[in-house]
């Protein structure tokens, strides 16, 4: 039991990090349960105790020396919320997540610079928020199919491209008729699960950040059984829309996994 203790750790971090961004997005307040329970976590993730504390204590440094230098003061919630993921993640994860936290701030900066009071409002502006999600997913998936489509470039045979080079074959034409060829396996693969997908959207991902300026464009099938099913007390309605969406989604599966294997690859099954 003891080694799943950092797994079970990290998911309930996760977890109470998602309700402490629903919370801070829709009362402008992260109540302090969530970073002692935070902190109370960081005692099972992987990683040394003393570790733990060094992280703790660099973070406080970090944060007065930004504060003293930006003459800014950040919410109390806010600093709590930090000192308590440096002890439990360490800096280089929390690092990574204010990064991402900062460019956010820089993009919206960059905005009200060029378009000052009229600077569009990401968040609640319906038309920008289809823009919003589609980039986000393309930020968030690009790793995982760079991953896979490098590993299969890595399984093409070298000699190939060096009989095609002696025959005089150009940069293009080693990707078209030797680099496509060798990993359409790979692309067709990756197509058929993404197709299966297309129904499919982050579910806290559209839930943190709708509210009722955006809920026209951002209301997809899992919110509305959220909203429907747990909220409303229509669990037949919700029942139904989840089974529909279940439905399509296999079908479109079945249908591209034929495609394939019309078109000569082996697919899924």
């Amino acid at each position: 039991m003891s080694r799943y203790l950092p797994l079970l750790s990290g998911i309930a971090i996760g977890v109470l990090l998602a309700v402490a961004c629903h919370t801070d997005y829709k009362k402008r307040i992260i109540p302090n349960a969530i970073p002692i329970l935070i902190l109370a976590a960081g005692f099972f993730t992987s990683g040394s105790l003393l570790m733990k504390f060094v992280n703790l204590a660099a973070m406080v440094l970090i944060i007065v020396v930004a504060e003293k230098s930006l003459h800014q003061h950040s919410g109390g919630g806010d600093i709590k919320l930090y000192l308590a993921l440096s002890f439990a993640l360490g800096l280089l994860s929390l690092g990574i997540v204010l990064m991402e936290t900062i460019l956010i701030y820089a993009i919206y900066h960059v905005l009200t610079q060029i378009f000052g009071a009229n600077a569009p409002d990401l968040l609640s502006d319906p038309k920008l928020f289809p823009a919003l999600i589609v980039g986000q997913n393309i930020w968030k998936e690009t790793g995982y199919g760079t991953i896979i489509y490098l590993a299969a470039l890595s399984s093409v045979d070298v000699q190939l491209y060096e009989a095609a080079k002696i025959d005089g074959a150009g940069r293009w034409q080693l990707m078209w008729h030797v680099t496509l060829p060798a990993i359409r396996g790979t692309i067709v693969l990756m197509l058929i699960m993404k197709v299966g997908q297309l129904l499919n959207t982050s579910y806290e991902q559209i839930f943190l950040m709708q509210n009722s300026m955006n809920r026209a464009a951002s209301d997809v099938f899992d919110t509305y059984v959220y909203t429907k099913g747990i909220t409303g007390g229509q669990y037949s309605l919700a029942t139904a829309t989840g089974l529909f969406k279940s439905t399509i989604s296999m079908l479109m599966v079945v249908t591209a996994n034929k495609i394939a294997k019309l078109c000569g690859e082996s697919g899924l099954y």
